[in-house]
């Protein structure tokens, strides 16, 4: 779980050993449409929880076997300079799944404690 972190992305970092790479962003809650159409965006709601001010949301990793897909949030990195990473926000951000053939889809989003699965039905 994530904890009280000093940084702040205005500031230059001299030092590398001030930056490091945190992985397994808390998820806090996941909105999905049940449905769905070939080749057409879904937009999946997925609320992350990390410090305020020195971390900025990378994107997902994921990975597809057949109609199972394995979600995690990219690394964020965080640079240790002063206090100003001591709030833990709330973050809603996007993932974006295209499906090409109609089917049940298990969408598995993974973080450091747990998997959150939603299940979504391609025409």
């Amino acid at each position: 779980m994530l904890g009280v972190f000093g940084c702040s992305q205005e500031d230059d970092y001299e030092n590398e050993d001030d930056c490091f790479l945190i992985s397994g962003i808390p998820i806090m809650g996941i909105d999905s449409p049940a449905n769905g159409r070939i080749n057409e965006i879904i937009n999946i709601e997925v609320a992350l929880s990390f410090p305020s001010r020195c971390a900025s949301f990378n994107g997902f990793n994921d990975t597809i076997d057949g109609n199972i897909v394995t979600i995690k949030a990219k690394p964020v990195e965080l640079c240790r300079t002063d206090n100003t990473c001591a709030t833990i926000i709330l973050t809603i951000v996007d993932y974006e799944f295209i499906a090409t053939e109609p089917g049940i889809y298990t969408l598995n989003f993974i973080d450091s404690d747990d998997i959150s699965t939603v299940k979504v039905t391609i025409e």
